[in-house]
């Protein structure tokens, strides 16, 4: 059963003095995975904004890995096996920011997913931004999540499609792509683009497609076949 692509959905744009923000995800299929790109640019009383908790109606999700660039944070979360159905996602953020530009977050759903077996990240600056990730599985997906400071002009992924991206771009950007199978195990390498001077951030998880059902067993009787044997005991 290889992975499909399900679902996007997004928050919107979220001012920096937000610290709780939510929106609703429909998810069909089965084999579901969701997954939660969420982006920071805020600066609180204690120091730069993260996020503290993802849930989708009330349920966790684990954290699969961020990527830190002064005041700008990228991080990926996900959710296993979500029924199908409307959900609650909701952000919660370590504090308000009292300067900064805000938060934006995005949510994708894969059908015929099994789980996320690596992850990468990296920040430039003045540059495209590369995202390596390491595949163990056959048929693997990729997906990324994106952070900049701004765009003047829309965002380029090399490889697979851009699920969504900020529709105003005049300030920092966020967006989420996904590409795949990827036939062999192995690096892929995912750059986003246009290089601008400006910061760039992102993370990217390599997700496991859920095994193949095995082949029905063929069955039948087996029949022994036995032979009567006549002894005659002679006169």
């Amino acid at each position: 059963m290889g992975i499909a692509y399900d679902a996007v959905s997004n928050s919107g744009h979220q001012a920096k003095e937000t610290t709780t923000y939510n929106w609703d995800h429909t998810c069909t299929g089965t084999g579901l995975v969701l997954l939660v790109h969420a982006s920071v640019k805020a600066t609180g009383v204690g120091g730069f904004v993260t996020v503290s908790a993802v849930t989708c109606d009330d349920v966790p999700f684990a954290l699969i890995d961020r990527q830190q660039s002064w005041d700008m944070d990228a991080e990926l979360w996900r959710l296993y096996s979500p029924a199908a159905g409307t959900h609650v996602i909701k952000v919660i953020l370590s504090e308000a920011g009292v300067s900064g530009d805000g938060s934006h977050a995005v949510a994708l759903s894969l059908t015929g997913a099994d789980s996320v077996e690596a992850s990468g990240k990296n920040t430039t600056y003045n540059a495209t931004l590369p995202i390596t990730v390491i595949t163990a599985t056959a048929n693997a997906w990729i997906v990324t999540g994106v952070f900049k400071e701004s765009y003047n002009t829309d965002p380029t992924v090399d490889l697979g499609t851009i699920a969504w991206r900020s529709p105003d771009w005049s300030g920092p950007g966020a967006a989420m792509a996904y590409y795949g199978p990827v036939a062999t195990p192995g690096a892929v390498t995912i750059t986003w683009g246009p290089a601008e001077t400006l910061r760039f951030s992102g993370v990217g998880a390599a997700i496991k497609p859920m095994a193949a059902p095995p082949a029905a067993a063929a069955h039948g009787r087996k029949h022994r076949i036995m032979k009567r044997v006549r002894y005659f005991v002679r006169p």
